[in-house]
């Protein structure tokens, strides 16, 4: 009797103990996951600081492309209002010249008609 509650016990053990070599093998495998996962998620991080700082840097050449030719847009824009007031000027200047040479020509005709 002794002896069947002795082996009832050590197979209970013997349960329990493969049990609990199960359930290490399972935690070991998950810890392996998880540090293959970390390991995953470092190199994403790594390559995510990388891709942060090239993408920083372009931002930073366009942002001065940009105000170059923002500056470059308004000095245009100021020598296209220079030269639109100097064809402004030149066509004012161009019709009084029309409008001399209207009155010369009317002088003429009239000179011409009193000289007859």
């Amino acid at each position: 009797e002794r002896l069947c509650k002795s082996t009832l016990e050590l197979a209970g053990a013997c349960k329990r103990a493969d049990a609990a070599v199960k359930k290490r093998i399972e935690l070991e495998n998950e810890v392996s996951a998880n540090e293959e996962a970390i390991d995953n998620l470092d190199k994403q991080l790594e390559e995510s600081k990388f891709n942060l700082s090239a993408s920083e840097s372009k931002f930073d050449d366009i942002s001065r492309k940009q105000a170059t030719m923002e500056s470059d847009a308004a000095r245009a824009a100021e020598r296209a209002d220079a030269a639109e007031k100097k064809i402004a000027d030149i066509e004012e200047e161009l019709r009084v010249v029309g409008q001399n040479l209207q009155t010369l020509e009317v002088g003429e005709e009239k000179t011409i008609q009193r000289e007859e």
